[in-house]
Parts: C-alpha cells; sequence; structure tokens
C-alpha cells in the first residue's frame, strides 16, 4: 500500500505517511534548528547570564518546535521542554519557578558544579597528553595551563595556574572509572577514546581536544 501525507488509510481511518516526503520535511526541520542554533552559540558564548539564559530559551523553543512538527504526538514529547523554556522565562522576569529551585542545603559545602567538573575533567585529559609528550608533570601541566588562557579560560576570573591542573589530574585519574562523578567519568571516556584514536601521537590528541574544548565548554 503506497503512504501519503495527508491520505487515509481506507481500512482503519488513519493517517498515511508518504516515507520520502516525511524525510523531506524532517531534514527541512533539522536545517532550521542548525540556523537557529548557530545563532545561539555566538549569542551564548558573548553574552551575559541573562543573555544566556534568553538564547537557552531560543534554542529550547527551536528544538521543541521540530519535534512538534515531525513525530504524531510531537506536541506530548516537547511538553518537558517547553516547561523548562517557560521555567527560565520566568526566573528572568524575577519569579522562582519550581522547576528551577535548588533542593534544600545539605550540611556542608554545596561542592563544585557539574559544569565546573566537566571543564576540570577536560583540562586534565589535556595535561595527560601532554604529559605523554613532555615526560615531565610540571612542564606538561604548565603547558596545559598556558593552552587554557590562550583560548581564554578562567578559574573565576582568575588565571588558571599549572598547580590547579596537576592537582585535577590526580584527582581524576585517581577515581575509578566506573565513578559516578560526571567530572571523572568525562576523564576516562575522553582518555580512552583519545588513546584508541591517536595510539601513538599524542599531540594529535592534544591538538584535537584544544579544537574541541571551546564548544564543549562555553568560556
Amino acid at each position: 500500500m503506497t503512504t501519503e501525507v495527508g491520505g487515509e488509510d481506507q481500512e482503519s481511518g488513519t493517517a498515511r505517511i508518504d516515507p520520502v516526503k516525511a524525510a523531506e520535511a524532517f531534514g527541512n526541520q533539522l536545517l532550521k534548528l542548525h540556523f537557529v542554533l548557530g545563532a545561539v552559540q555566538s549569542e551564548f558564548d558573548a553574552g551575559s547570564f541573562e543573555q544566556k539564559r534568553a538564547s537557552l530559551r531560543l534554542a529550547l523553543i527551536a528544538l521543541s518546535g521540530v519535534i512538534a512538527n515531525t513525530f504524531p504526538n510531537g506536541a506530548e514529547l516537547a511538553a518537558p521542554i517547553n516547561e523548562l523554556a517557560y521555567a527560565l522565562e520566568d526566573l528572568d522576569q524575577g519569579r522562582r519557578p519550581a522547576l528551577l529551585q535548588a533542593p534544600k542545603a545539605r550540611r556542608g559545602r554545596p561542592g563544585t558544579s557539574n559544569s565546573s567538573r566537566l571543564f576540570r575533567a577536560l583540562a586534565a585529559a589535556l595535561m595527560e597528553f601532554e604529559l605523554r609528550t613532555e615526560g615531565s608533570k610540571e612542564r606538561a601541566a604548565r603547558r596545559a595551563a598556558r593552552h587554557l588562557a590562550q583560548l581564554g579560560y578562567t578559574d573565576r576570573g582568575s588565571e588558571i595556574t599549572f598547580k590547579q591542573v596537576q592537582e585535577w589530574r590526580e584527582e581524576m585519574s585517581a577515581a575509578p572509572v566506573s565513578s559516578v562523578d560526571r567530572g571523572a567519568q568525562r576523564y576516562h571516556y575522553t582518555v580512552r577514546m583519545l588513546t584508541e584514536a591517536f595510539p601513538e601521537d599524542p599531540r594529535a590528541a592534544v591538538s584535537l581536544l584544544l579544537e574541541s574544548l571551546p564548544g564543549a565548554v562555553p568560556r
């Protein structure tokens, strides 16, 4: 039985979908999403936190639109994404949406954010591959810290020191591969994948990390 967009199955009475036309429509939706995300990325990288939230809302709305216009139950599937977009807008208007409220504080300090942990994991991996090239922990840490500075990364506004990079690598590498810590997971995954990709060329791994960092962790 041939299917057509907008047609109807005579036996079941359900809408028929032409796979070719559906794929073309989905491709058009992805192109629109790609365009929006490109604009959002530029705004996110250069903007204030208010602008970052606004750009995130645009990205969420664009993604929601693709889902809603692609799947039969798209509106239902996109509902959680819309809720997050609405919550971000509420936050910018001075309201405190329940979705974005932090849980009750536990005893002690709250710890390092996941975004910071993931950044430290990549910085630690950068030092790891510099170490495989340099052979000296201090030289490798200094080179990694210099790379991070050249890319514009700081630690809460202060220059990242080579000692910090050393500490991050020691912490990440000491954690077991099965660790539930997001940073340790990212470190071990990155080191494993780049080792498999460049088993005899750690310098190539360094280059790929430096190219990937700005996209993986905004400055």
